[in-house]
């Protein structure tokens, strides 16, 4: 009789922990499914922020910061005034930053595009050089590289992130402003200087039309 008592608390001691570690797993995936849409909502309002701050950004409307700094080599300098009388894009760019590359390789298949109607384009990096010259060299980019120090260029034109555009007319005033992570991003960028800028149907449709490996090297000497 003594065993059966054992034998009965065992099943329930053994039926109280199979219930508790059940409550224990149903709670982690209750906290990991919280922190999952706590994460998506802020990062929602962190996108909503950025949109806000450049759609208000007291920079727009008025001529842009001047800049003079090196190629990411240091062979060569490039300044703003260079490109006088050209609409440019200027991008703010991390080697460490994984939107950068993605933004990287979209922009490989818009720069045809973007030469041909004379737009400039420039990027500006922070971090280290090296590791930037090799990103641009694996993902073969087309336009200019510039490197900064401690963000004094970020800071005049008021970068809130990276990968960050900017959009100057030919008279230097700045018209657009803000993140440019996705196609959509970008394109609403381009349209502050080019109204009627429309993204490219196909990259490959593109190559066919530029040559744009020529076209491109060409347009970023």
């Amino acid at each position: 009789m003594e065993n059966g008592y054992k034998g009965e608390l065992m099943e329930t001691l053994l039926l109280i922990s199979a219930l508790f570690s059940w409550c224990l797993i149903l709670c982690l995936a209750a906290a990991i499914l919280l922190l999952g849409r706590t994460q998506v909502a802020l990062a929602r309002q962190l996108e909503e922020l950025e949109i806000t701050a450049s759609s208000n950004s007291p920079l727009r409307g008025k001529p842009a910061p001047p800049f003079h700094l090196s190629t990411l080599d240091g062979r060569q300098e490039l300044d703003l005034d260079g490109f006088q009388g050209r609409v440019v894009l200027v991008f703010f760019l991390s080697p460490s930053c994984v939107h950068c590359q993605r933004f990287l390789k979209m922009m490989s298949t818009l720069l045809p595009q973007l030469y041909v109607q004379q737009i400039a384009v420039i990027g500006i990096s922070d971090g280290d050089p090296a590791s930037m010259l090799h990103l641009v060299g694996e993902l073969e980019v087309g336009f200019p590289i510039l490197q900064e120090e401690q963000w004094q260029v970020s800071r005049r034109y008021g970068v809130l992130g990276r990968p960050w555009g900017i959009a100057i007319d030919a008279a230097g005033i700045v018209r657009g402003n803000g993140p440019v992570s996705s196609q959509e991003q970008i394109t609403g960028l381009i349209q502050t200087v080019v109204p009627d800028w429309k993204m490219p149907p196909t990259s490959a449709k593109l190559r066919q039309i530029s040559g744009s490996t020529g076209l491109v090297r060409e347009a970023a000497k």
